[in-house]
Order: structure tokens, then sequence, then C-alpha cells
């Protein structure tokens, strides 16, 4: 398969991009994984993103990740708490006081209650 057939198979699945497709200044990578990003201009070339452009590239592209940015944080934080709860919870368990083997054995025998 060359890379023309790789490249009509990857326009037609959204996130996947051929790694020639990916490189900064293709107007495709500016779209590819960023959903409501705003379109690049039509006389993008590699060589024009840079300053200004470049600086606005970003700007669009972070405003279009902002809300996928917020969820993963959310998530992170909920399974960092979870975590931090079953540390707590595990060492507590372990400073519990346990019955001496000699109470055991008691209650076994039913000398102890």
């Amino acid at each position: 398969m060359d890379d023309d057939q790789l490249r009509r198979i990857a326009a037609g699945r959204p996130g996947y991009a051929t790694y020639a497709d990916t490189r900064p200044g293709n107007p495709s990578w500016w779209l590819r994984d960023v959903p409501g990003a705003e379109r690049p201009p039509a006389d993008l070339t590699p060589g024009s993103l840079a300053g200004p452009a470049l600086e606005e590239a970003h700007a669009a592209a972070t405003r279009a990740l902002r809300p996928h940015i917020a969820e993963g944080r959310r998530l992170a934080g909920t399974e960092l708490a979870a975590r931090r709860a079953e540390r707590i919870r595990q060492a507590v368990a372990e400073t519990r006081p346990r019955p001496s083997v000699w109470r055991r054995a008691g209650r076994w025998l039913g000398v102890l209650r």
C-alpha cells in the first residue's frame, strides 16, 4: 500500500493521520485531534506558522481542548481521592488493635469471651 492510499484511508477516519500529516504547519495537523478547532487559513504553509500565526494556532487549539482538559483533571482528581481514601483505610486497618495469640486461643477454647 503506497502513501497516497494510506492518506485516502486516513482522511476518512477522524483522529487518525499518517506521520506526514501530523507535522506542525500542515493544515490537517491543526484539526487532527482537536474537536471544534477553528479552520486554519487556506494559505498556511510550514514557514508561515511562526510568530503571531503560531500564537493564534496555539490559542485556537487551547480553546478547543479546554473542556477536554477540564474533564481529564476532574477524573484524575476523583481517582486520586479514591486512592487516598483507600490508603487511609488500609492504614487504619493496620493500626487497629488485634487480639493477642493467648486471647484468641482462650476464645477458641471457650475460656474467654
